[in-house]
């Protein structure tokens, strides 16, 4: 059985146990695993960079970010700059021993709501409580126009070091 966020509606991610540490590169200290929508002009590796480029969705929602973070830590916070985001959600991996030990559940941690801003891009700070993950899914559920843009994303640690990044 592969992981399935229970809130979302698209089908299950075909990252699980084995397979999705394969997708992880040892070199960096996050990897963005899986996205549900892609466009070469806009990669979601772009979200990771700090250079003003960004991943932007083809438009649907809701919208999965499923990250690895290298290691099992505990997320303080996460912060994410973005565009015509409205609500968004996190999830992690609660790994359950199976025959293939495959991780088959995701567990909701917590949920936010955006105000929009037309001018600027939205910065937003979200506390998840030191929560233990080795992979991070984030949800946007929802958008203020039928497509969303992420410029960046910063996972703080426990320590209130930032985990990744390019």
């Amino acid at each position: 059985m592969t992981p399935r966020s229970p809130r979302s509606r698209r089908a299950a991610s075909p990252f699980t146990g084995n397979a999705m540490e394969k997708w992880v590169e040892d070199d960096k200290p996050i990897h963005i695993l899986n996205v549900s929508s892609r466009d070469d002009r806009a990669p979601e590796t772009n979200m990771l960079k700090r250079d003003g480029s960004f991943w932007m969705s083809t438009g649907m929602f809701p919208q999965e970010i499923i990250v690895a973070l290298g290691e099992e830590q505990r997320i303080s916070e996460v912060k994410l700059v973005t565009s015509n985001v409205k609500e968004v959600a996190f999830e992690r991996v609660i790994p359950k021993k199976t025959a293939n030990n495959d991780p088959i559940e995701w567990k909701h941690i917590n949920q936010f709501a955006y105000q929009p801003s037309k001018d600027a891009p939205q910065t937003e700070s979200h506390k998840l409580n030191n929560v233990t993950a080795k992979y991070l899914k984030i949800i946007i559920l929802s958008g203020f126009d039928s497509f969303v843009s992420v410029y960046e994303l910063h996972i703080i640690d426990g320590d209130g070091k930032v985990v990744g990044g390019m």
